[in-house]
């Protein structure tokens, strides 16, 4: 920390009346925030060949988040309960947040850790720093979000921190409570929230390296949809379902919930609705016709209280969509020449002063805030004439007079609100008025383009003699400096020289000087800017982005001006369950739009049950809350993702994928509005004493079987593929089949040459061939996998390693893969599969064994098999005719039946196929006694060791868990859609 930081952090510690211990904490962490700050102007951008002292500064800064998020961790308590110097440090945070995310924005790992300390400082301090920590989010992280300049990581980064934020529904409906239903906040918390991050799963906002980075772009839109969910399930978890019980007791009943008007927050909802309503019509007014148009609709439909803050909140948010000319008359006009509305000239100053209460000056200099209104800035333009309604003449002198009382009432504005922010650089605002109205006198003289529009240039000496004055102690003027002495003013005196210097050489208006200006205004000046500046296109980019983002904290800073927000204003929690209907009523129709558009299009299994859950909780929510309209809404999707799924799973087997467009044909006929569970909901509704837990029943066990026909669909979408395109000759389409994984692995030749080969690997069956052609396809029930020690023969000679074979009654090879792990894996896997699958089908080979033998009979064949269930490869009537293994009944070819077995009771020899002999094998001993037969007995007689086998077993326990509840599933949705 340099002189002057420490001459400022030694004062503001004098000011504090602590302990020398907390003195010290807040000194630390004062230090800390300076260090996390940039060296002068510079941000995180790596340039393209970085230095020593570039990689310094970074980590610098990283390491200094790092130790600040540990101080606010280890004194969490203190500021919690101390009242001293906590209000001092939360505010240094605060505005530590906001630069981090101006000077970080572009290093991923730096801009990680600023999220983390706002989550930190959200779960641990939830009373003070919600209310600051949610402007934050609205303002800038949410702004990230919408903004195109910025990447798919950084903006899945937010998504996971507002996932944590908000994993809770108290949370949620506190936030809702304390923004989207509270008059004066202007800030629309939650339903922001959902919008855009609906917006972000449709792939509606697009990000900067969508094109470039399409896995990252694919993880966002994903994680977008599981914050959905999350919201609609906090909400049904709020309300309780019938397999979670609320989180609170006394759930109300649907009735109590629909009578809700009468309840206090409903009436600040309907206040806040009313007001988006008419500013979203004022907004579409004013596109259709000007601006003024719109102001008057709003002028209508409110009264003259209501009108200030809904028009200076109106200005505030769309100016930027209207002509700045058009603002900028508005904000000047006095009403004497142009009527609006009933707007009176003090109705007018007052909606002036509150959109200036909106704009933030933190920091910066007075004329970089003048030029930041010349130059269009603040969302409006000085304008060179003024709005006359058709009855009124008016000459050139009496105009130019009221636009130079116009414009010294948005100087006067301006002042107010500056020294609103920089309380520390003049004495009152009427000092900064007074020398922001000589800048402008000033501006006008020099660069006065008519020449009888020219006055006298004062010079230099002239000009600071005459504001001079103002800065004495025994000034008489309005507002006389009395209550501040000067010691504590930040504001030198030599400014007033370069302030003279600057404007003579600029105009205010100059788009090369001065100002922060924000990224619309550079696309809209530089459109009507003949000045060609020379930039290199990625430091344009990385300006962008940060000129950006510095607008969005520049917003920030002034919505924390409002006192509602600050860290001493505490966070008022909410208990009424009726406020749910708030949360559901704002965002309902966004979130079914979204999930009706991803999940019609979605591919992925995790995205698609994703969905189903979402239109579960949402139809759960809409009965639960009363909503029966929007409850029909929930339940017809549904019904079209059921029946779509249902029938797809229903002809799986199929080869032939023309059944997609008789499906398509249906759903254009409404078919899935005659589904039976359906009818019976909708017939149901009629009666005034409906049974809400009875439709929640049906509709999570409708949603629980779509889940279960999508896994299968996609398990047998993949073996489509295979099948279609890299295995024809085999049929493995096959129900139940599921893909494990795939994989390149080194196959070893008799000839001794390894030849990379394409390994896929389903439950029952291993596959390898090159990317052309599936070369073999293994049976798991006639395989046997062993691991091949390095210092065997078959492959010592060739100095080969990670080593396993592959034995089967056709075929025996080795495969060496890349490494010890590569081979452990693939290994273990395999071994996995083929155990879980033997042990499963033993029940069943045993039952037709028995029967066989104790009937004498073979079971009749089964007409539709077409291929072989041991080589997985067609029938044919010469080459590879239908035949039937005599022990267990299995239609195979008769190159599968290879040997002869004795009948288990009885003592005659028999053909079997190559899975009767390898059951025998490990069914029976010598003797005939029969084995043990679990998977702890089978991965006994493997060469494994300990660990892998402990490893092996506690994942088959699992899935055998996994495929009882997969066959109770599937008996459910067979019977449930028998019924229907």
């Amino acid at each position: 920390m340099n002189d002057e930081s420490r001459l400022i952090v030694e004062k503001c510690l004098m000011l504090i009346t602590a302990p020398s211990a907390e003195k010290s904490l807040i000194a630390l962490v004062f230090a800390v925030c300076k260090r996390v700050e940039p060296i002068g102007d510079q941000d995180l951008v790596t340039p393209p060949n970085p230095g020593v002292g570039d990689i310094l500064g970074i980590q610098r800064r990283v390491h200094s988040m790092e130790l600040l998020l540990h101080l606010m961790e280890s004194s969490k308590h203190w500021l919690f309960l101390n009242s001293t110097g906590a209000q001092l440090v939360l505010r240094t945070v605060i505005n530590t947040i906001l630069n981090c995310c101006v000077t970080g924005i572009h290093h991923r790992l730096f801009f990680q850790r600023v999220l983390q300390l706002i989550v930190f400082l959200w779960r641990a301090l939830p009373n003070t720093m919600i209310k600051p920590l949610s402007v934050i989010v609205h303002e800038v992280l949410f702004g990230v979000l919408k903004s195109a300049n910025c990447t798919s990581r950084q903006k899945q980064d937010i998504l996971e921190a507002i996932s944590v934020m908000f994993h809770d529904h108290q949370e949620i409906v506190d936030v809702f409570h304390n923004f989207d239903i509270d008059p004066s906040s202007g800030i629309h918390l939650f339903e922001e929230m959902v919008t855009v991050t609906c917006k972000l799963a449709d792939g509606v906002i697009p990000s900067s390296d969508e094109t470039s980075d399409i896995r990252a772009e694919g993880s966002l839109r994903r994680r977008a949809l599981e914050n959905l969910v999350s919201f609609f399930y906090n909400i049904v978890a709020r309300l309780g379902n019938m397999s979670r019980p609320p989180t609170v007791p006394d759930t109300p009943s649907p009735v109590s919930i629909k009578s809700r008007s009468g309840s206090f927050w409903m009436q600040n909802f309907t206040f806040v609705r009313n007001t988006r309503s008419i500013m979203d019509k004022a907004l579409q007014q004013g596109k259709l016709g000007n601006l003024m148009e719109g102001i008057s609709l709003i002028c209508e439909m409110s009264t003259q209280a209501e009108s200030i803050r809904r028009i200076s909140a109106f200005l505030h948010e769309y100016a930027h969509l209207f002509d700045g000319d058009d603002v900028g008359r508005f904000l000047i006009s006095s009403g004497k020449y142009s009527s609006v509305g009933f707007l009176s000239s003090s109705t007018r100053a007052a909606i002036r002063t509150a959109f200036f209460d909106r704009i933030d000056f933190h920091g910066m200099d007075l004329l970089d805030a003048i030029r930041d209104m010349f130059k269009g800035n603040l969302g409006f333009y000085i304008p060179y004439e003024l709005d006359v309604d058709d009855d009124v003449t008016i000459d050139y002198d009496e105009m130019k007079r009221e636009l130079k009382l116009g414009v010294k009432s948005l100087l006067k504005a301006t002042a107010i609100a500056y020294v609103r922010d920089n309380s520390n650089v003049f004495a009152d605002h009427y000092t900064a008025f007074r020398i922001a109205e000589s800048i402008v006198d000033l501006n006008d003289s020099v660069h006065a383009i008519a020449p009888e529009e020219k006055l006298p240039v004062p010079s230099k000496l002239a000009w600071l003699q005459m504001l001079y004055p103002l800065f004495s102690s025994n000034t008489d003027g309005p507002n006389p400096r009395s209550s501040r002495s000067s010691a504590v003013l930040t504001f030198d005196l030599w400014r007033l020289e370069s302030y003279y210097d600057s404007v003579t050489l600029f105009k205010l208006d100059s788009l090369d000087h001065g100002g922060n200006a924000d990224i619309w205004s550079i696309q809209r000046q530089s459109q009507c800017s003949s000045r060609n500046r020379p930039i290199h296109v990625s430091d344009f980019a990385a300006a962008e982005v940060r000129a950006e983002v510095s607008n969005m904290c520049r917003r920030a800073h002034g919505q924390l001006h409002n006192p509602r927000y600050s860290v001493s204003h505490q966070m008022r929690r909410s208990t009424s369950w009726s406020i749910c209907s708030g949360l559901f009523e704002v965002s309902w129709a966004r979130f079914i739009a979204s999930i009706s558009t991803i999940v019609y299009v979605a591919k992925r299994r995790d995205v698609i049950f994703m969905c189903l859950e979402a239109i579960e909780h949402g139809a759960i929510a809409a009965i639960r809350l009363g909503f029966v309209s929007e409850f029909q809404t929930f339940i017809d999707h549904l019904a079209r993702m059921s029946f779509s799924y249902q029938f797809e799973c229903d002809n799986v087997d199929s080869i032939n994928v023309n059944y997609r467009e008789t499906l398509q044909n249906d759903i254009n006929r409404g078919k899935f509005l005659e589904e039976k569970w359906l009818k019976d909901i909708k017939a149901s509704l009629t009666a005034s004493d409906y049974n809400v837990d009875g439709f929640c029943r049906t509709v999570m066990q409708v949603a629980d079987n779509a889940k279960t026909a999508v896994r299968v669909n996609i398990n047998c979408e993949k073996l489509r593929e295979v099948c279609c395109n890299w295995a024809p000759d085999y049929r493995l389409i096959k129900r139940g089949r599921e893909f494990v994984g795939q994989g390149q692995l080194s196959k070893l030749s008799s000839g001794g040459k390894l030849t990379k080969y394409l390994f896929i690997l389903f439950n029952d069956a291993l596959l390898y061939g090159d990317y052309a052609k599936c070369h073999q396809v293994l049976h798991l029930g006639i395989c046997h996998v062993e691991s091949v020690s390095d210092l065997d023969p078959r492959v010592a000679e060739r100095k080969l390693s990670n080593a396993f074979s592959v034995r089967s009654p056709r075929k025996e090879f080795i495969v060496v893969a890349d490494n010890a792990n590569q081979k452990t894996l693939w290994l273990n896997t395999i071994i996995r599969a083929l155990v879980s699958y033997r042990t499963a089908e033993r029940k069943n080979w045993i039952s037709r064994v028995n029967l066989i033998s104790s009937t004498g009979k073979l079971p009749p064949t089964d007409s539709t098999a077409d291929a072989c269930l041991v080589c997985f490869r067609p029938f044919s009537k010469v080459r590879r005719r239908k035949g039937q293994c005599s022990m267990c009944g299995l239609v195979v070819c008769p190159e599968c039946i290879t040997a002869k077995l004795k009948e288990i009771h009885g003592g005659k020899k028999v053909k079997a196929c190559d899975c009767c002999v390898v059951n025998v094998d490990e069914y029976f001993n010598a003797d005939g006694v029969v084995i043990a037969d679990h998977p702890a007995a089978m991965l006994n007689r493997l060469n494994l060791n300990d660990s892998d086998k402990n490893q092996i077993l506690n994942d088959i326990i699992q899935m055998q868990r996994q495929d009882s509840s997969r066959i109770l599933d599937t008996n459910s949705a067979n019977t449930s859609h028998n019924t229907q």
